[in-house]
């Protein structure tokens, strides 16, 4: 197959034609990765798969070899493995090949990994069992099981960011398999280390039962949910929305349903142009024995070791129709609820997530009201302890979003969370990546949709047009968190 190309030709054109050739010429390319390497080389020909593989692997590196053994299912391959150790590193290999050679091509860096395919075997080698998941993934990727090849390639990778996240609704025990799915067919392939999983108050409560959604969730099926995160390298954070979100335009939600003495603001109706969303009173004697009982039982089901307090578009706080708000600021407020919720979670050994817009100057900033404060409240961050993780989100897609650096500043861990739109995602990662100092972790996608909305358009025939921006705004922000370019 001759092809030619004109003066001029465009490099896409170029590619598509070369791809064409190769292709029809039969030729062994390594196969496209879901992320992109950071160091990558082909080789010449690849490696043939025997009919019985005899893995060579470290005991750690043998948790993770799910990778391989889900590949081969249904097919008359089979697997075997055999313990090796070594010092320092995780390995697995298969085939004529030198492990001990090749230690110190490992990247230094958290999840870093090396994979070699060659006509002898293959290899991959990593600091833990996490960068090994990372590199079966890449190998498994590039596995054509029908015709037992794998194509000669050498990849050296590692993350951008040490945190890869998503945010998502807690999906109910009926969408337990499309969750499955969005893990094994998204997150995974996006090399997404934890998913943050708002809770609220949709799982079902033993301590309070008063308290409980129509939509609620046995804690059973929170902790498979943690399970199924936990054997893919991710972990699973449950979020709680706190002071604000407490009611719907319409009614209200489960806590204030049950105990309206907590309303901040029970005199305002449902209508009034003021009402938004309901806030429970941070001040209330009676709050801290309803609420931490309810946070105890979401920590027991999930098994977790990071909480999410939400505290997003907090809008009502410190209204003069409560006896015990009306005489103090808001920001004191604030500060005061947020130091105390944090109290109760650091005695759960748990580290504290919030959103961070109440701690933003909406004026100063140049945000929204949505995205920053217009009721001084972000005077309470020179109050709150600094090993809190603030998720700085923002959907308004702009060239700069200063709380990037300024949260970094003033001492804070930080997360960057765009809104679920890809455009949102890239102005969001091009700002963080300028502001970038050692307190920032990484990148948390948002979905704003339910489950079900979200499960739809990555894997139904239908979907809303904001379930779909949701969807591909997810898989572009985790791939941007791996690679670090676009």
């Amino acid at each position: 197959m001759r092809t030619e190309f004109r003066r001029g030709a465009s490099l896409a054109a170029i590619c598509t034609a070369l791809g064409a050739c190769l292709a029809a010429r039969g030729a062994e390319g390594p196969a496209p990765f879901a992320v992109r390497p950071k160091e990558m080389q082909p080789g010449q020909g690849g490696y043939s798969l025997p009919a019985d593989l005899q893995i060579r692997s470290t005991a750690k590196a043998k948790e993770k070899l799910w990778v391989l053994a889900e590949k081969l299912e249904g097919t008359s391959l089979s697997l075997r493995v055999v313990t090796i150790a070594l010092a320092g590193v995780e390995a697995v290999a298969m085939g004529d090949v030198a492990v001990e050679a090749r230690v110190l091509e490992v990247p230094p860096r958290p999840e870093g990994f090396v994979l070699e395919v060659s006509p002898k075997g293959f290899l991959v080698l990593g600091r833990d069992e996490q960068s090994i998941q990372w590199g079966l993934l890449c190998l498994r990727e590039a596995m054509d099981v029908g015709r037992r090849f794998i194509p000669s390639c050498f990849v050296r990778d590692w993350p951008d960011v040490a945190w890869r996240g998503v945010h998502c609704r807690l999906p109910s025990q009926a969408q337990f398999k499309e969750f499955g799915r969005f893990v094994d067919e998204v997150l995974l392939p996006c090399r997404v280390n934890f998913a943050v999983i708002e809770v609220n108050y949709r799982m079902q409560f033993r301590s309070r039962r008063e308290i409980e959604d129509p939509l609620a969730q046995p804690a059973e099926f929170c902790a498979e949910l943690t399970s199924l995160l936990a054997s893919r390298g991710m972990r699973a954070i449950p979020e709680f929305k706190s002071i604000g979100h407490q009611s719907s335009a319409a009614r209200n939600h489960a806590l204030l349903a049950a105990h309206p003495e907590l309303d901040e603001t029970p005199g305002l109706k449902f209508g009034d142009a003021r009402l938004e969303r309901r806030s429970w009173c941070p001040r209330h004697p009676s709050l801290p024995g309803l609420l931490f009982p309810l946070w105890s039982e979401i920590i027991k089901a999930f098994g977790c070791t990071h909480f999410h307090i939400g505290m997003d578009r907090v809008f009502l706080l410190a209204e003069e129709e409560c006896p015990r708000c009306r005489r103090s600021s808001a920001w004191e407020i604030l500060a005061a609820a947020i130091v105390q919720y944090h109290a109760f979670l650091r005695g759960k050994d748990n580290t504290v997530l919030m959103w961070g817009d109440r701690l933003l100057d909406a004026s100063a900033h140049g945000y929204s009201r949505d995205e920053g404060s217009e009721m001084g409240t972000a005077s309470a961050i020179a109050y709150l302890p600094r090993d809190i993780i603030i998720c700085d989100w923002h959907a308004a897609v702009r060239a700069e979003y200063p709380s990037i650096a300024h949260f970094q500043r003033e001492g804070f861990k930080i997360l960057a969370c765009p809104g679920p739109d890809p455009e949102s995602v890239r102005s969001v990662w091009s700002c963080a990546q300028r502001a970038r100092t050692p307190l920032f972790l990484g990148y948390m996608a948002t979905t704003g949709v339910e489950f079900a909305a979200l499960a739809e358009a990555l894997f139904g025939t239908r979907s809303a047009p904001e379930a779909a921006r949701a969807a591909d705004a997810l898989r572009l922000a985790a791939r941007l968190a791996w690679q670090g370019k676009e």
